[in-house]
């Protein structure tokens, strides 16, 4: 349970920060569309461009059989790109303007801001650091409504959201015997809509374990506390205190064992549990080869046992990893967690309404998280699948939800100046129990011509289809043709 670290977590780039991959799993993945930079400077990159669609949707509305009302969509789409990268300081900025005008509803016009901006600074290399992040995107409000998975479905079920957030970090080595850190953070969530209107969390942490001249076992301390307002709700607390001893069994092997108290407080129901209590895990953590890596763990919270697994492997052609997490969580650390921002083949920003998040709620959860990623690659394919699986449990209302989820892509290069992607994707919800279940289907396919160094234009297929027991049954057909240019 590695704390905040001083410097550049990872190198910031236009691509690699807002690249294709699972919409559903709302994960920045690796890049995939042109990038033309224009250098403005030594490190800059700075790429404008104007993207412009014109939509046919044979279900605007998102209504039930019967009651369809087909339109013709245009969208005009400005962006533009700000990256630098250097020893001490990391800057990306991702900006779209979503114009989106209809031909018979006019009345819906709209417009809709995406941004993605994080900034990593190493204002004193090796002890002081700073972290901040910036977001514009809209999100649902309710799963059990009709879900719309872009802006351009007419909907009262959509928000838009704003998130920033700021960390500075400081770190001090005695020598390689021992390393303390510490960190703040202050984080702001804002929803536009009287659902959830938004909330602030503040945390602090600080941490000290043995250094690497330090032989034999490894020792850390370490101490968290986060408070997050809810306009109008509780407060919600996390507070934790942690000790962890690390045994070496082997130069790749090693035992851990954590064990610490947790004083949490937050609003819960009279057959739930007092969310305070001892902490204890046991597990390992395995270095199988320099490209594979496996860590699990065993133990109990205030909500019962609790159970940790990461595995991860990178060959030349292949990749795969596993993910499974038991942690209290709220909507508002999925909002910052989780950015529903990605870029399509051409590279420029796309808004998805991930329909795998739970509604706009103040209300703490335990979430049960488990996702399974595998791709590959050749000389012109790119393959991969996530499935996904959220066992949520409400710690008020005493009220639980599964989601199940398939993704998968197929990407193809058909010649110098052609690509196609097939996708689809498969979603169940079970709402209190399984009383509801929702399954929400959708497959699409593109094809994309590069016109130009900078130019290109894209023509997609897309079939949305929700089957509920709620009666709450609907079916979209999207054309879509598209041009982006860089500048």
């Amino acid at each position: 349970m590695a704390g905040p670290g001083i410097g550049t977590a990872h190198a910031l780039d236009v691509n690699a920060a807002l690249g294709s991959g699972n919409p559903y799993g709302v994960n920045v993945g690796p890049g995939s569309g042109p990038v033309a930079p224009t250098p403005t400077g030594p490190g800059w990159n700075l790429v404008p461009s104007l993207n412009v669609q014109e939509l046919y949707d044979d279900n605007i509305a998102l209504a039930a059989s019967g009651q369809e009302r087909s339109d013709f969509v245009t969208e005009v789409n400005p962006a533009i790109s700000i990256s630098k990268a250097s020893r001490r300081l990391n800057l990306l900025a991702n900006y779209q303007m979503q114009n989106i005008f209809y031909a018979k509803n006019s009345s819906s016009n709209a417009t809709f801001h995406q941004l993605f901006s994080t900034l990593d600074a190493d204002l004193w290399p090796g002890t002081f650091a700073l972290g901040a992040e910036a977001t514009a995107s809209q999100a649902l409000i309710s799963p059990t409504d009709p879900v719309p998975l872009s802006n351009v479905s007419i909907s009262g079920n959509r928000t838009n959201v704003l998130t920033y957030s700021a960390t500075p970090r400081f770190q001090h080595s005695f020598g390689q015997m021992a390393i303390v850190r510490a960190h703040y953070s202050y984080s702001v969530v804002d929803y536009n809509t009287q659902q959830l209107s938004g909330s602030q969390t503040s945390e602090e942490g600080t941490s000290i374990e043995t250094g690497p001249d330090v032989p034999g076992l490894g020792l850390r301390l370490s101490y968290n506390h986060s408070r997050t307002n809810f306009d109008g709700s509780q407060d919600v607390i996390f507070e934790r205190v942690l000790g962890e001893a690390r045994y070496p069994v082997q130069s790749k092997f090693r035992l851990v064992v954590r064990g610490g108290y947790e004083n949490n407080n937050f609003q819960f129901g009279p057959t739930v549990q007092q969310p305070k209590g001892k902490i204890w895990s046991g597990g390992f953590q395995w270095d199988i080869t320099p490209r594979s890596y496996l860590e699990a763990s065993y133990g109990r919270r205030f909500f019962g046992r609790t159970i940790e697994a990461s595995f991860r492997n990178e060959g030349a052609w292949t990749s795969a990893s596993v993910n499974y997490s038991e942690e209290p969580s709220t909507i508002s650390s999925l909002a910052l967690e989780l950015q529903p921002l990605i870029a399509g083949p051409n590279g420029q920003v796309t808004q998805v309404l991930a329909p795998s998040l739970p509604g706009l709620s103040a209300e703490v959860f335990i979430n049960r998280q488990l996702s399974v990623t595998l791709g590959a690659h050749g000389l012109r394919d790119r393959v991969s699948a996530t499935v996904s699986r959220s066992e949520r449990t409400y710690e008020f209302t005493g009220s639980k939800e599964t989601v199940t989820g398939v993704d998968a892509s197929w990407n193809r290069n058909l010649g110098v100046r052609t690509s196609a992607e097939v996708s689809g994707y498969w979603q169940r919800w079970q709402f209190v129990d399984g009383v509801r279940v929702d399954n929400l289907w959708e497959a699409s396919g593109a094809l994309i011509y590069q016109l130009g160094r900078y130019a290109n234009t894209s023509l997609s297929v897309t079939h949305l289809q929700r089957n509920s027991n709620a009666s709450a049954d609907y079916s979209v057909n999207m054309v879509s043709l598209g041009v982006t240019v860089e500048f």
